[in-house]
């Protein structure tokens, strides 16, 4: 979804009397939430790919799935830059890595 997707969804759901200024900062934190929610799943499915049959948790396997995550979300950033509708971000891959280490820690159990 491109933000002026997310935007006329946004706009289809909140109030028309809801102030501009409001109306982008909920468009900027939905749109932030959902590179975190998505790579949060991403890091929990990459983390169980990696520990396959094994069971338990790993600092080794939670690091890798997060190595992964990342280098994902720079490709998919770069991919962006040829995309018209879509800009590419460097601050978008921090958020995406952050997500799958976030979902590494929600995960974590000695």
């Amino acid at each position: 979804m491109s933000s002026e997707t997310t935007r006329r969804v946004l706009h289809a759901i909140l109030p028309n009397s809801i102030e501009p200024s409001l109306f982008e900062r909920i468009h900027f934190a939905v749109r932030k939430a959902g590179h975190v929610i998505e790579y949060a799943i991403f890091g929990l499915l990459l983390f169980r790919a990696i520990r396959g049959g094994r069971t338990g948790w790993s600092w080794r396997w939670a690091l890798g799935a997060i190595a992964i995550a990342a280098v994902y979300a720079m490709t998919d950033e770069w991919h962006q830059s040829f995309v018209p509708s879509r800009t590419p971000s460097v601050w978008d891959v921090l958020i995406d890595t952050t997500g799958a280490a976030l979902g590494q820690v929600l995960f974590f159990r000695p």
